[in-house]
């Protein structure tokens, strides 16, 4: 006769490792060193010609500053980029060095400024698409940890 199966155990449905490099990369997004509320509060101290004249000269060194930190922050934590959720990690960094990039080929502080602040725009974009990675990926590791104690089950029995 044979036996039932044990139930399976309860495991993690993400590696710790994963888990990390999305909370890292969810931190990186949420940190930078400049948030909207500060931008917004600076711009309420002033009349609107002086505000975008100096929202411009201030902000685009701290917008410089926050994307570059959350570029290497995202290229760290997206290493070979050897699977969907890190290839997608190295495509947020790459979206920052190229609004880097822009704006560091142009002279006029107020094209600096729109480079910079469309992709500082883009973070809540950006964490839904992580926290949507984390979800497919948990998705994808619970249904591999399955497929593998089945087999586990399967090899148990003969």
């Amino acid at each position: 006769s044979s036996q039932a199966p044990a139930p399976p155990i309860a495991q993690p449905a993400m590696s710790p490792t994963r888990i990390a490099l999305l909370a890292l990369c969810t931190l990186a997004l949420l940190s930078g060193g400049l948030s909207e509320n500060a931008s917004a509060g600076a711009a309420d101290n002033s009349s609107a010609e002086e505000q975008e004249e100096v929202d411009v000269d201030t902000m685009v060194p701290l917008m410089q500053k926050q994307l570059t930190s959350m570029a290497t922050a995202l290229r760290t934590a997206a290493g070979s980029g050897d699977s969907p959720a890190l290839a997608l990690i190295r495509q947020l960094a790459d979206s920052c060095t190229e609004a880097l990039e822009k704006a560091a080929a142009t002279d006029d502080m107020n094209e600096k400024y729109d480079y910079l602040e469309e992709a500082v725009s883009r973070r809540g974009e950006w964490i839904a698409a992580l926290s949507q990675a984390q979800v497919t990926t948990e998705k994808r590791h619970h249904q591999e940890e399955r497929k593998e104690e089945f087999q586990k089950a399967m090899h148990s029995d003969l």
